[in-house]
């Protein structure tokens, strides 16, 4: 289910500013990147007014203060930026 599209109109945005003015948590950035490999090729690579989907997150997956939620984060991170 997704939440809305974003569009990174500006040089320089990063999914992790994107995450924060979506979730407040810029570590969520990994869910938007999970929705959008189709058409990123990496993490760092998100163009100048390109469409983005916006995942709807469950608020468990929003606390980070969940241990399992942070290993997930974590984890999903660590294979994402190889």
């Amino acid at each position: 289910r997704l939440e809305r599209a974003h569009a990174a109109g500006h040089h320089g945005r990063r999914l992790a500013w994107i995450a924060y003015k979506y979730y407040e948590e810029k570590d969520l950035w990994v869910f938007i990147y999970e929705a959008n490999r189709d058409i990123l090729s990496h993490p760092s690579r998100v163009r100048p007014g390109q469409k983005l989907r916006i995942p709807a997150l469950d608020k468990r997956y929003r606390d980070l203060s969940n241990p399992e939620v942070r290993q997930l984060v974590d984890s999903l991170a660590v294979e994402y930026l190889k």
